[in-house]
C-alpha cells in the first residue's frame, strides 16, 4: 500500500504530504491504495489535467477519477468533502 495526499487546486495533483496545500490554502485528502491502483490514478490525473487545461472536460474522466479514489480515502470527513466536490463537478 502507498499513502499519498491529493491536493485540489485548479486540478487535482498527488503530493507526498499536505504541506503545499496548507501553504496555499487548498483542500487535500489522504489516500492509501495499492501501488497498481496508484499508477492507474496517476494516468487518470494526467488525462484530467490535460482536459482541464484545454477546457475540454469529459465527465467520464471525472467519473473514473472519483471511482478510483473513493474506496481509498482514509478519513471519513475527506470522503464527505469529496462527495460534495464530485457533485459540484457533475460526476456522481
Amino acid at each position: 500500500m502507498i499513502q499519498k495526499t491529493i491536493v485540489f487546486g485548479k486540478y487535482p495533483v498527488v503530493q507526498a504530504d499536505n504541506e503545499f496545500a496548507k501553504q496555499k490554502g487548498l483542500h487535500s485528502i489522504l489516500v492509501m491504495m495499492p501501488i497498481k491502483d496508484f499508477w492507474e490514478l496517476n494516468e487518470i490525473l494526467k488525462n484530467l489535467k490535460f482536459m482541464i487545461l484545454s477546457d475540454e472536460i469529459e465527465m467520464a474522466v471525472w467519473a473514473d477519477f472519483a471511482k478510483k479514489i473513493m474506496p481509498y480515502i482514509v478519513y471519513e470527513q475527506d470522503q464527505t468533502w469529496f462527495r460534495k466536490y464530485a457533485i459540484q463537478h457533475g460526476n456522481v
